[in-house]
């Protein structure tokens, strides 16, 4: 029966078109956002690269750093930072400095949004029900 309820709900969460475009979009949008700040860390470190470049490695960096075998993928973003623009000729310290930097930007943003879910009430979390609960 769980089964079914979960193949109903995806079944309707697919065919809103909307849906899936708005998330597409959001998507797209903030990768764009990430890549900017990326391009211009390495401006920053008075590194002048391609931002095609940036496009090329930085989908591969973010994915391998969301496999969960380390924290918040520390560690996993560097290396495959350093290695993937090292097989592009941008010298690594200027990568693990960017890659370093880009991960204490991300915990220095994401912090006010954790502070906000920890201290509110909870009653603020309340989920009211949309027409997508009802399978």
């Amino acid at each position: 029966k769980i089964i079914i309820e979960i193949k109903n709900y995806w079944e309707n969460f697919f065919c809103n078109l909307k849906i899936i475009l708005k998330i597409i979009i959001i998507t797209l949008v903030s990768h764009f956002c990430i890549f900017c700040i990326v391009y211009y860390l390495f401006l920053t470190f008075d590194y002048n690269i391609s931002f095609l470049l940036i496009l090329y490695v930085m989908p591969i960096a973010l994915i391998m750093s969301a496999l969960p075998i380390s924290v918040a993928g520390w560690g996993i973003r560097e290396t495959v930072m350093v290695g993937s623009f090292l097989l592009f000729q941008i010298p690594s310290e200027i990568s693990t400095a960017v890659g370093i930097t880009f991960g204490l930007m991300h915990i220095i943003f994401s912090l006010p949004g954790g502070f906000i879910f920890l201290f509110l009430k909870k009653s603020k979390f309340t989920v009211t029900k949309n027409k997508y609960d009802e399978i």
